[in-house]
C-alpha cells in the first residue's frame, strides 16, 4: 500500500470512529412519572405529596408545576407553583406544596368515609423548556389513627 493510500485509509478510518462516537450519543426523553402519595389536611392548608421520578439517563430539572385535583368530579384544589427541583437520573424525589383548598374542598376531604375517587391534572414544566401533561385517576382513603391524612 502506498503511502498516499494509507494516508486515505487513515483518514476515512478516523471519519468513521468520529461518525460512530456521535451516533452512540443519545439523550432519551422518557416522560418522568408522577404519583400522589398523600394529601394532608394541615392549619395552613392542603398539603400535597407527590413523587416525581426521572425516568432517563440524563438529571432534569422541573422549575413549575400546575395541578389540578377533583373527588367525585368536584375540584377541591388547583394550584401553580414554581420549583427547583433537581432530579438525578433514574432517581425518584418527594415533593411538598401546600395550598388552599377550594370552598367546601376540606370539607370534600373530611366526608370520606371509606374511599373516593381522585383525578388530577397538570402539567409540569422542565429546564428544557418541555412541559409534559399529566393526568391520573386513582381513590383517596382515609389514613388509619392519622386524622386528616388520605392516600
Amino acid at each position: 500500500m502506498s503511502p498516499r493510500q494509507s494516508m486515505l485509509m487513515a483518514i476515512v478510518l478516523i471519519n468513521v470512529a468520529a461518525l460512530t462516537a456521535c451516533s452512540t450519543v443519545r439523550v432519551d426523553s422518557v416522560e418522568p412519572g408522577i404519583e400522589l402519595e398523600s394529601l394532608t389536611i394541615q392549619p395552613s392548608g392542603l398539603e400535597i405529596n407527590l413523587l416525581v421520578e426521572n425516568r432517563n439517563d440524563q438529571p432534569i430539572l422541573l422549575q413549575a408545576t400546575a395541578l389540578e385535583l377533583s373527588l367525585d368530579d368536584r375540584v377541591i384544589l388547583d394550584l401553580t407553583a414554581p420549583l427547583n427541583l433537581q432530579i438525578g437520573p433514574r432517581g425518584r424525589e418527594s415533593l411538598v406544596l401546600t395550598t388552599t383548598p377550594k370552598p367546601g374542598g376540606q370539607q370534600a376531604l373530611e366526608a370520606i368515609e371509606q374511599s373516593a375517587a381522585y383525578r388530577m391534572v397538570g402539567r409540569l414544566e422542565f429546564e428544557s423548556l418541555r412541559t409534559y401533561r399529566l393526568e391520573q385517576e386513582g381513590f383517596l382513603h382515609p389514613v388509619p389513627g392519622q386524622p386528616g391524612r388520605y392516600r
